[in-house]
């Protein structure tokens, strides 16, 4: 098992994720993993925060973005 902590320099949240397959080790790891991860939590707050159908359009937003990275970068 991983365990990361992110805090917001705001102070507007802090949160932990574990990670308990192998697979997603790596992932956790990144470099990038600090900056990705917060920038997810704001969207699903800010979108989860305006109600009505922010939600649904940001899931439809989301797919749409890694159906493109996929086909983009070829993974």
């Amino acid at each position: 098992m991983t365990q990361r902590q992110f805090s917001d320099r705001l102070g507007r949240f802090d949160f932990s994720v574990s990670i308990h397959d192998e697979s997603l080790q790596s992932a956790i790891r990144h470099d990038e993993a600090e900056a990705v991860m917060k920038s997810a939590l704001l969207l699903a707050l800010a979108v989860l925060k305006q109600s009505d159908d922010w939600p649904n359009h940001a899931m439809h937003s989301m797919s749409t973005f890694m159906q493109d990275m996929r086909s983009t970068i070829g993974h």
